[in-house]
């Protein structure tokens, strides 16, 4: 794209380019300016959209699934309804195994098909704004167990922090 110069008759055709080129950068930013849970899973943070989250509930008695993948946990009964919970941690593969904390909560979810699933995370720092400066995009080759699930990090009160790809955790979840 060449540069535009004042007094210039510009061709429609660079003209659409130009426009193009803005609105694509204005819904980059608007992807990441809005409101975001952020949460720890051990020593990581972690944040989610709110537009991709039902809510958030202390932990509560459930039941364990002897047979079931190691990453789910049991089933719990929200408001009359049967809801399973997963080890988020365990599933992006931040650690093997959860202690069991106070400041634990449930992170509910629901997939395309309207299933709820709650994800435990050890504790919930608070709903906050990201900085869209400081945005970082996934880096090409970088593979480590974690990088499936994250889609950019952006930085939050002068620290990091990995957004969730909710979908591909949904995916790897159904999956096992």
């Amino acid at each position: 794209m060449t540069s535009i110069r004042q007094n210039t008759f510009i061709p429609q055709k660079e003209l659409t380019q130009w426009a193009s080129h803005y609105a694509e950068k204005q819904e980059a930013h608007e992807e990441h300016e809005n409101n975001w849970l952020i949460f720890q899973l051990g020593n990581e943070r972690f944040m989610v959209s709110l537009e991709d989250l039902e809510e958030v509930t202390p932990v509560q008695n459930g039941i364990r699934l002897s047979s079931a993948s190691m990453h789910i946990m049991g089933l719990m009964n929200l408001r009359g309804g049967i809801v399973i919970i997963a080890d988020l941690g365990q599933i992006i593969g931040i650690r093997n195994t959860p202690g069991r904390e106070e400041n634990q909560r449930i992170l509910f979810v629901s997939d395309a098909n309207d299933k709820r699933i709650g994800y435990l995370v050890d504790c919930v720092e608070g709903i906050s704004t990201v900085d869209c400066s400081h945005i970082q995009e996934k880096v090409a080759g970088e593979k480590n167990k974690t990088s499936p699930f994250i889609k950019f990090i952006g930085e939050n009160k002068g620290k990091p922090v990995a957004c969730i790809d909710i979908p591909a955790v949904l995916r790897e979840t159904w999956n096992h």
